[in-house]
């Protein structure tokens, strides 16, 4: 190969860039047509530390300083979901696994972090059975030392800590492991106690998380101040375990949790969030359409006082709901329209 001594200032400049970025002194070598021994020194009189053998033998990029200094919703975020679902291995692995429904949340880790290392899907075995998992597997010792700094280890399920940051990111951390190890449930309803079926349903809201008992009661204590929900019991599901999970229930609590959360959010598992923000706009759409006449009212208090018929069974058959029976059948206002 014929070298070319001659560079001018823009190309020095474009092969720092270059090197910065993770390109080799061979690769930038052969490009801008000069020996490898040149690029080491355009690097070195410019300040530029030199990647060491095992940096230099790195095939993928990846912004090994990401968790370095917890100080942007990204950082904050991220670390939260991975203290949930990540892994930190004795090598200096890391691997983040999902179904294979929240691929895209795998790929969007894998951008937050600047990695080019491939995103895989495969089948996941166990005694339930086979399901599809996507995960991110990657070794960093930098990215690495910094989790372990913030006490993340391999044994993160005992030992979950309640990493220092501004509270003013701490939403996003906690966002983040609730997204990983917890969420917020819609469920309907269709059935009284009793089993007779309810004519529209009834929505229950509830935010649950489960994790090791001393990371649960930290976060019981900042939702309690930052989310003004009152202290609850803790429930265990097996004995001698200290694995509790917290449960707040009811749409207004649910929706203050909520509200905290994302508050100034960009960044969210794409499920979870569809799944509460359709369930808090049908809790507040009217389900009942129907409107009786006063003729009905009086045709409803006389049938029940008959007896042979209950309010439940009054109120599947007129489409409203129990309670409106029940306003008519002990004299109550209710709403009608004209007879």
């Amino acid at each position: 190969m014929k070298y070319n001594y001659k560079l001018s200032r823009a190309e020095k400049e474009d092969i720092c860039r270059r090197y910065e970025a993770g390109e080799s002194s061979i690769a930038l070598g052969i490009a801008f047509q000069v020996a490898p021994g040149n690029i080491i020194g355009i690097i070195k009189r410019r300040g530029i530390r030199r990647r060491n053998r095992s940096e230099a033998k790195r095939f993928y990029r990846l912004a090994h300083h990401f968790f370095d200094e917890i100080d942007s919703e990204a950082t904050a975020y991220w670390l939260g979901f991975l203290a949930a679902d990540g892994h930190i291995g004795s090598g200096n692995s890391i691997r983040l696994g999902l179904a294979s429904k929240d691929r895209e949340h795998v790929v969007a880790f894998q951008q937050a972090i600047g990695s080019t290392h491939p995103v895989v899907d495969c089948q996941y075995r166990s005694s339930y059975g086979s399901n599809p998992q996507t995960y991110l597997y990657l070794r960093s010792q930098i990215m690495a030392q910094a989790l372990r700094r913030h006490g993340f280890t391999a044994q993160k399920t005992t030992d979950c800590p309640w990493p220092p940051m501004p509270e003013g990111l701490r939403h996003h951390f906690v966002r983040g492991y609730v997204d990983g190890d917890g969420g917020f449930y819609v469920r309907l309803l269709r059935r009284y106690a009793d089993g007779t079926p309810r004519p529209n349903g009834q929505y229950v809201f509830q935010f649950m998380v489960t994790s090791h008992v001393t990371f649960i009661e930290t976060l019981q204590q900042w939702l309690m101040a930052a989310c003004q929900v009152s202290l609850t019991k803790l429930a265990y599901r097996k004995k001698g375990r200290p694995f509790p999970t917290l449960m707040y229930a009811g749409r207004r609590v649910v929706q203050r949790i909520y509200a905290c959360l994302y508050e100034k959010a960009t960044i969210w598992l794409s499920r979870k969030r569809v799944a509460i923000e359709q369930g808090l706009q049908e809790a507040i759409t009217p389900r009942y359409a129907s409107k009786l006449t006063a003729i009905q009212a009086r045709e409803i208090r006389e049938r029940y006082h008959a007896g042979g018929i209950t309010n439940a069974q009054l109120a599947a058959e007129y489409g409203v709901a129990k309670s409106t029976i029940v306003w008519i059948t002990t004299g109550k206002h209710w709403r009608v329209t004209a007879s």
